[in-house]
């Protein structure tokens, strides 16, 4: 578990910097991107789409600014980035079904797109 949670902080601090790099276009390209493949694999209906387009923009804004801000700590900013994790994943508790919930813990274990933080593996 410890492992899973610094491999996906790992791979969340390397995407963030490609996300402070980019502008709020390739932001919005990303959202879209990360939220249609998530939503094809979870097998989600228009109103979660949304929801779940609306988190990811949200995480990934968030993401950026820890990034940022503890760009010279890098313990502080996996920890924040745990947090964030941590706060995503409840956060799609609350609109997810259990199958659903079963297909998103799949994707974190076998190191797919699970988050609106982790970049394009294309």
């Amino acid at each position: 578990m410890k492992k899973l949670l610094f491999t996906a902080a790992c791979l969340l601090t390397l995407s963030v910097g490609s996300i402070a790099q980019s502008g709020s276009g390739d932001l919005d390209s990303r959202v879209a991107t990360v939220t249609r493949d998530m939503s094809v694999k979870l097998g989600l209906n228009e109103s979660d789409y949304i929801r779940l387009k609306n988190i990811n923009r949200e995480n990934m804004v968030k993401a950026d600014e820890i990034a940022n801000s503890y760009k010279n700590d890098a313990s502080m900013r996996t920890q924040k980035l745990q947090e964030l994790q941590t706060s995503y994943d409840a956060q799609l508790r609350t609109f997810l079904n259990n199958k659903q919930m079963e297909a998103y813990a799949s994707y974190k274990t076998t190191g797919g797109n699970f988050t609106a933080l982790e970049g394009d593996k294309k």
